[in-house]
């Protein structure tokens, strides 16, 4: 098996443990998958057209993972509206690929960026639903 390494600055997240067979087939935490996910989800407490929450209608059918991030500029508003996807991912078996446009691209010597950075890895990597960072799209 190969572990998945879809990380940022090489930052393992110890939420979940994505997997890949030799036979190609994804596991996360040892469970096979199909990793069917999306951009964004809709967000924490929507309903879906049946009126049942729409996280926990999307992981019953088969959603695997999310992109959870914000596009607000980062700081503590946006940082709280984190929290509530990935606590809702959690509840409902869903699992996170955290992104962060703000903090996807830091400039040498940008010090204050790096450390937010890092003090935001340290935070959400052992939470339940992490299960990679995403990066830039397109780097320049």
């Amino acid at each position: 098996m190969k572990t998945l390494s879809l990380l940022l600055l090489a930052a393992t997240g110890y939420g979940a443990v994505v997997t890949i067979r030799s036979d190609g087939v994804f596991q996360f935490d040892g469970k096979p998958a199909f990793p069917v996910g999306f951009t964004t989800a809709p967000a924490p407490g929507a309903k879906a057209p049946s009126g049942e929450d729409a996280y926990s209608e999307l992981s019953r059918n088969g959603i695997a993972f999310n992109r959870c991030g914000t596009a607000a500029k980062w700081g503590p508003q946006a940082e709280a509206a984190l929290d509530s996807i990935v606590d809702q991912a959690d509840r409902t078996g869903m699992l996170c690929a955290i992104y962060i446009p703000d903090l996807t691209i830091i400039s040498p010597g940008d010090a204050a960026k790096e450390n937010e950075l890092k003090r935001v890895v340290q935070k959400y990597r052992s939470h339940p639903s992490t299960a990679f960072w995403k990066g830039a799209d397109e780097p320049e």
